[in-house]
């Protein structure tokens, strides 16, 4: 599983150069170079699957953060990429794009709807739910939103 974020949250104008550069390195190469480590040991097998946990906002875009959502549409694209590429190697690229997660994410953010966000036990079940499907199932996108807080973007 392929799970990591860095904060690239800020108007363009203010986005500093190092802090979108961390949130590439992290959010697209750290995905890319787990990739370049299993999928060969995968594929020799025959058989796998890599769970990418993107973002919501590797599908839809929100003002103040073009940092982070030009890192999370990056990770979705690589992930949609590889997907093709090991068709018919046995090994499924299973993309995750979870909304707001209540997660230390969001400590310090006064304004978070906490009681409102997804658990992190429900971006798990998500997990789970790819990783037993059968091996001819591939499910490449999976969006999940809090029920009672209005999308972003």
């Amino acid at each position: 599983m392929a799970n990591a974020g860095a904060n690239a949250w800020a108007d363009i104008r203010d986005l500093q150069p190092g802090v979108f550069r961390r949130a590439l390195a992290t959010n697209v190469e750290g995905v890319a170079n787990l990739a370049r480590v299993v999928i060969p040991q995968m594929v020799q097998a025959g058989r796998g699957k890599l769970v990418i946990i993107a973002s919501d906002n590797g599908r839809r875009a929100e003002a103040g953060g073009s940092g982070y959502v030009a890192s999370k549409f990056a990770a979705v694209g690589f992930g949609l990429s590889l997907s093709r590429e090991l068709i018919g190697r046995g090994v499924a690229v299973h993309i995750i794009e979870p909304g707001c997660v209540d997660t230390p994410w969001y400590s310090g953010d006064e304004d978070a709807p906490r009681t409102q966000m997804l658990q992190p036990d429900d971006v798990a079940l998500a997990c789970l739910f790819v990783a037993t499907l059968p091996p001819h199932v591939l499910v490449e996108e999976l969006m999940l939103l809090p029920r009672d807080l209005e999308p972003a973007g």
